[in-house]
């Protein structure tokens, strides 16, 4: 998953915007190919975003145990790669309460997570596209460490 640190000033999120219009054009290139495969009016949502003060990360997030709650969105893609309001409201939950909670927005489309203990959450984002009654599916993870330790990560790459 991709997270745009502030220590990296901003160049992941300077990166995304800047190519902003590339990558929906592949998406609706992916979307017409899918839609070719099984016709009909699929649709496809996006990572979860998650949104603190110090980083916006897509998909994953790790903070902090004394953390602000924090705001999480979603969105949704037509079978051409557009955004689109899905048919029911989305239904929010998280694997593990006790790391992090779910509390949505009336729409459905955001939601404010609090932190709790450390460990790790999956938040989870469902609906039901009425009609081709296809369930879509939308994940993000939460990791929470203790306030005061050290982090590290794994980074993974391809032989050279």
């Amino acid at each position: 998953m991709l997270t745009m640190h502030s220590r990296h000033g901003g160049f992941w999120s300077r990166l995304i915007r800047a190519n902003v219009q590339l990558i929906v054009i592949q998406l609706r290139w992916l979307a017409d190919i899918l839609e070719q495969g099984a016709p009909g009016p699929p649709a496809a949502a996006t990572p979860v975003l998650f949104i603190n003060t110090k980083e916006i990360a897509v998909g994953e997030i790790t903070v902090q145990d004394d953390v602000a709650p924090l705001q999480a969105t979603v969105k949704f893609l037509d079978s051409k790669g557009a955004e689109t309001t899905p048919d029911d409201t989305p239904q929010w939950s998280s694997t593990d309460e006790a790391v992090a909670s779910v509390t949505p927005s009336d729409d459905g489309m955001s939601a404010e997570v609090t932190v709790g203990t450390p460990g790790a959450a999956v938040i989870e984002v469902r609906t039901t596209e009425t009609n081709s009654n296809t369930e879509v599916v939308s994940q993000g993870t939460v990791t929470v460490q203790p306030g005061d330790t050290v982090m590290g990560s794994v980074d993974f790459s391809e032989p050279t």
